[in-house]
């Protein structure tokens, strides 16, 4: 994606960034004549692993060297993140991430392997994979840097969790993700601008408890008085 183009389309310009930028380096891109494809690739710096291409925050590709047909003017980043796998404090929630997201089959969740997934449940599933009152924590959840929705009933009835970090990338948070988790005693969510709310996203939390966000954003989620907490 995408995969091509008629002969008709204007020639584009494609720009190529890193993020972070001391995670690795970017190559190609530039103008683009109509009917020829662009190749861009990423090589990661030590203590680094590439993870996947976006274009207006949508993932194109997971290939460190990418080949496509250019629409249109495009940005496009490389996401690099840390090297290796990740360590979960959760028993339930490592069993549940590995059975979904394990891609290379080694038992582990890598940092890359979970940057690339975008739901937390699949699309004819109305609960998602976390809807278990075994779990404790989930801060882990930081390192799904592809989600931009916790979805409708993300975490309902996980009565059992504690805390969890909330990624910067999610914009919204569906209905009831967090109805009956009711043993929360923090939260983070590292979202500059505060995620939209759908309905009764945090019936039966405690309201007094402490929601972390990023410093310069403190004001920005007060006026919107922000899922009710204090």
């Amino acid at each position: 994606f995408p995969t091509r183009r008629s002969s008709d389309l204007v020639v584009g310009t494609v720009t190529v960034a890193a993020n972070p930028v001391e995670g690795g380096t970017v190559t190609g891109g530039g103008i683009v004549e109509a009917d020829e494809s662009c190749t861009v690739m990423a090589n990661a710096n030590e203590g680094y692993a590439f993870a996947k291409w976006t274009w207006n925050g949508i993932i194109v590709s997971t290939d460190a060297e990418y080949t496509f047909y250019v629409p249109s003017d495009m940005d496009l980043v490389a996401h690099f993140v840390p090297d290796g796998n990740i360590t979960f404090v959760d028993a339930t929630v490592k069993a549940i991430c590995v059975a979904h997201w394990d891609t290379n089959g080694d038992g582990e969740l890598s940092y890359a392997e979970a940057a690339v997934v975008t739901a937390l449940q699949e699309v004819h599933n109305y609960y998602s994979y976390f809807s278990n009152t075994e779990i404790t924590s989930f801060n882990e959840l930081q390192y799904f840097i592809g989600l931009t929705s916790n979805g409708n009933e993300a975490f309902y009835g996980c009565s059992g969790i504690t805390s969890i970090i909330i990624p910067s990338s999610v914009t919204s948070i569906g209905s009831s993700a967090f109805s009956s988790s009711s043993n929360l005693t923090s939260m983070t969510v590292l979202a500059d601008n505060p995620p939209t709310l759908g309905y009764d996203v945090f019936y039966s939390v405690n309201k007094g408890i402490p929601v972390y966000v990023p410093c310069g954003s403190v004001e920005a989620y007060t006026a919107t008085h922000w899922g009710g907490f204090n």
